[in-house]
C-alpha cells in the first residue's frame, strides 16, 4: 500500500508541505516534450527545450530567462553597395529556433532573412543591405525565442553609411592641351549621408606622372608635361567620405598646344573652348586664311562674348577688288600681301591690311573687294573693321567701310556708286573729325531659315567707336557694356537689320570723297568673329 506517513514522524503527512533541506538540490522528473503529463500542478525539467516547466490548468508555462542583446559585428550597412549583409549578434540566453529582427528609429520592425543558431551567447543572422534605410538609423536588434521571449538591445547598434555615389561618368574627361596652366576638369561625387567627400587617385600616380595634381576636392589642374602627339592619361578615382569609398576607372587625352604651327586652330572659339584666353598670336586654319595656317592674332571673350580673328580679305579664296566711281583714276587702294600683318593689333600706317587714298577729282569713288564668299559662308559669325583716320581731306571728309551684297558673284551693280548698302563704320564718329582718329564697328550674321539677318548699330555687337587715343583705349570703349558707341541717322543710315537671301554674295567697300586739295587716306585691319 502507499506510505502516506514519515515513518517515526507520528502523524506528518508525507506530501504536505514537503520541506526540503538539502544543499545539493531536489531532482525533479526530467523528460521529452512529447513525455509530458497532463497533470494540473507538475513540475518537471524539459529536455528537448532545456528549461524548467509546470503544468497549469491546460498548458504547460515555461520557466524560461529573457534574451539580452549586447553587442553585433557590423555596425554600418552600406544600403547602395547591393547583396545581404552578414550580422554575428552577441549576447546570453539564446535559444534555437530565435529570429532576429531590427527595429528602426520609428519602432518599425523587420525580420532577418536567416538567424542561426551558434551558442547561447551568439546567432548569426543575414538581411539584404538595401532594407536599412539612412533616414531610419540606428537600429536596434531583438531576439525572439521560439517560444516568444524576446530582448531588445539597449540602444541602436546599426547605423546606414553609404558609400559615395559618382556622379562624373566613368571613361573620358575630355581634352587638354599641354600649354594650358588652368583647371581643366572637377569630379564629383554625393555621399548620402551628407559627409564630406575627399578625392584621390588610387593604385597609381598617372595624374602627377603627366605633371597634373588632383586636389582633395576633386579638380585636376595644372600645366601638363609637353607631349609630342595625342596621349591618353588613365587613371582610377577615388572618392572617399567617412570611412566608404567608391572607385571609378577615368581617363583624359594630353594633346599638343593647338593654335601652333604643329595643330593650328579653326578659329578663335575653338581655342577659348580649349582654355586660351590671351590674347595673343596663334595659328589659325580657315576659310578666312585660305586654308593655310597662318599666324593671326586673337582677342577672347569680348561684348557680346565674341571671340575675335586677323583676317584679310586678300586670303579668301574669291579674293578681287576694283575701284568705281568719277575719282576712281585718282584713288588707289594698296592691301598688304605679307603674313606678317595679322600678327599685329595696332593699326598704322606700317601695320595694316590695306590703305585707302584719294585726291585731286573731287568726286565720290569707292573700291569694291569681292570675297567670292555666299553668305553661308559667313553665317554666325562677325565682321569687324578697325580704321586709323590719317588725312580727313577737304572739309574732314569722313572715309567709310561698308557690307554689300547681290545675286550675283559678278561685278554687276556693285560698281554703281559709292556708298555701301550696309554702312558698317565711318572715320570720325564719336569723336572729332581729325587725323588720328581710330575707329571700330561689327556686324553680325545670323541664320534664319532661307536668309540671313545682319545686325549692327545698336544691337549686342553695338555701335560705332570712336577715339583719336591708342587702340587699347578704342577697345576698352568698345567692351564697355554701357557704352552703345555712335548710331548714324543721317542718309538712311540709322537702319539696325537687314534680311539677306542665302544665295547672294557678299563684298566689302571702301569708300571716299577724292578730294581737290588735301588727300583724304585712312587705314584698316579686319576682324572675323565666332562665339
Amino acid at each position: 500500500m502507499a506510505i502516506s506517513k514519515i515513518p517515526g514522524k507520528g502523524t506528518q503527512n508525507l506530501f504536505t508541505n514537503v520541506s526540503d533541506t538539502g544543499t545539493e538540490g531536489t531532482k525533479v522528473a526530467t523528460g521529452t516534450t512529447a513525455q509530458r503529463g497532463t497533470t494540473t500542478g507538475q513540475w518537471r525539467f524539459n529536455t528537448t527545450t532545456g528549461f524548467f516547466e509546470g503544468r497549469n490548468a491546460s498548458t504547460f508555462s515555461t520557466l524560461e530567462p529573457t534574451p539580452v542583446v549586447t553587442s553585433v559585428d557590423v555596425t554600418e550597412v552600406d544600403t547602395n553597395a547591393g547583396g545581404s549583409q552578414t550580422f554575428v549578434i552577441t549576447g546570453t540566453d539564446f535559444s534555437s529556433g530565435g529570429v532576429v529582427s531590427f527595429i528602426a528609429n520609428d519602432s518599425t520592425e523587420f525580420n532577418a532573412d536567416t538567424t542561426t543558431f551558434n551558442s547561447s551567447t551568439q546567432v548569426t543572422a543575414v538581411k539584404t543591405k538595401s532594407s536599412f534605410l539612412n533616414a531610419k538609423e540606428p537600429y536596434k536588434i531583438k531576439f525572439t525565442s521560439a517560444t516568444g521571449k524576446a530582448g531588445v538591445s539597449g540602444s541602436g547598434l546599426i547605423n546606414v553609411d553609404s558609400a559615395p555615389t559618382w556622379n562624373t561618368s566613368a571613361g573620358s574627361l575630355g581634352n587638354i592641351y599641354h600649354d594650358i596652366n588652368a583647371n581643366h576638369f572637377t569630379l564629383s561625387a554625393t555621399d548620402a549621408e551628407g559627409d564630406a567627400i575627399v578625392y584621390s587617385e588610387t593604385g597609381g600616380t598617372n595624374i602627377s606622372g603627366a605633371g597634373l595634381s588632383l586636389s582633395n576636392g576633386g579638380v585636376i589642374s595644372g600645366n601638363a608635361n609637353d607631349v609630342g602627339s595625342d596621349t591618353t592619361v588613365s587613371f582610377t578615382g577615388r572618392a572617399t567620405a567617412g570611412s566608404k569609398t567608391t572607385d571609378r576607372a577615368f581617363s583624359f587625352i594630353v594633346k599638343p598646344g593647338l593654335g601652333t604651327s604643329g595643330n593650328a586652330a579653326t578659329g578663335p572659339k575653338q581655342l577659348y573652348d580649349a582654355g586660351y584666353t590671351t590674347n595673343g598670336i596663334y595659328y589659325i586654319n580657315n576659310i578666312y586664311t585660305g586654308g593655310s595656317a597662318r599666324q593671326c592674332y586673337c582677342r577672347f571673350n569680348t561684348r557680346d562674348g565674341v571671340h575675335w580673328q586677323r583676317f584679310t580679305p586678300y586670303h579668301l579664296s574669291g579674293y578681287h577688288s576694283s575701284s568705281h566711281g568719277g575719282g576712281a583714276g585718282n584713288t588707289s587702294l594698296t592691301f598688304i600681301t605679307s603674313d606678317s600683318q595679322l600678327q599685329n593689333t595696332t593699326v598704322s600706317s606700317s601695320n595694316r591690311d590695306f590703305t585707302y587714298t584719294g585726291s585731286s577729282s573731287g568726286q565720290g569713288v569707292s573700291y569694291m573687294i569681292r570675297t567670292g564668299k555666299q553668305m553661308p559662308d559667313i553665317e554666325g559669325k562677325y565682321l569687324g573693321v578697325e580704321i586709323e583716320t590719317t588725312s580727313t581731306g577737304d572739309g574732314n571728309n569722313r572715309p567709310t567701310v561698308g557690307v554689300d551684297w547681290q545675286s550675283s558673284e559678278g561685278t554687276g551693280n556693285w560698281g554703281a556708286d559709292y556708298s555701301q548698302e550696309l554702312n558698317l563704320v565711318q572715320g570720325g564718329r564719336g569723336v572729332t573729325y581729325s587725323n588720328g582718329v581710330r575707329n571700330f564697328a561689327a556686324v553680325k550674321f545670323t541664320a534664319d531659315g532661307a536668309n540671313t539677318d545682319i545686325t549692327s548699330k545698336n544691337s549686342t555687337v553695338g555701335g560705332m567707336y570712336g577715339t583719336n587715343g591708342s587702340t587699347s583705349n578704342l577697345w576698352t570703349a568698345y567692351q564697355d557694356s554701357s557704352d552703345n558707341g555712335y548710331y548714324p541717322s543721317n542718309s538712311g543710315e540709322g537702319q539696325n537689320s537687314y534680311t539677306v537671301d542665302d544665295a547672294y554674295w557678299w563684298a566689302i567697300r571702301l569708300g571716299g570723297w577724292s578730294d581737290t586739295g588735301t588727300a583724304i587716306t585712312f587705314h584698316g585691319i579686319f576682324y572675323m568673329g565666332e562665339k
